[in-house]
């Protein structure tokens, strides 16, 4: 049906991005108490698997793997995400804070099976969602759930 891959992974951000459920949260910049500095490139920063339970022939995952990038410190990450055989990978953008830091990347399970939250820590120890994870009819999906403005006090 696609090309590629990364047809596919674009189509769900753009999908995604013009959700109409978005809603708009204002941090502060008072919210970054510490900055957060990513590990090397290639390192794991988040690992959410679950056993597909339907699949009693293979043992196969949902995985949704965050992976540090040489522009983690311009706040890109590498997100993949597996089910089953299906693979796909993007690059995930952070919202950037007034003092030039970035927040760090979290990953949360959902409450539905195979669903995953990846949001971020600001530094206040609060989980932010941004992307909602998840598989509908066996097809993986990536569907932004909020926007951030910076809230500068003016």
């Amino acid at each position: 049906m696609y090309k590629n891959k990364w047809s596919f992974v674009l189509i769900l951000l753009l999908l995604g991005s013009c959700s109409s459920s978005q809603s708009h949260n204002k941090l502060s910049t008072d919210a970054l108490l510490k900055a957060w500095q990513p590990p090397a490139p290639g390192m794991n920063i988040a690992r959410i698997e679950e056993r597909i339970t339907e699949d009693k022939l293979n043992k196969k995952y949902f995985k949704v793997l965050i992976t540090a990038t040489d522009s983690s410190r311009r706040g890109f990450y590498l997100l993949t995400l597996n089910y089953a055989f299906s693979k796909n990978q993007t690059v995930i953008a952070f919202p950037k804070w007034s003092n030039n830091a970035y927040p760090e990347p979290v990953l949360k399970k959902g409450d539905k099976p195979y669903q995953v939250f990846l949001g971020f820590d600001a530094g206040d120890g609060v989980f932010h969602p941004y992307y909602d994870i998840k598989v509908e009819n066996t097809s993986l999906k990536l569907e932004k759930t909020n926007d951030y403005v910076l809230d500068t006090g003016s």
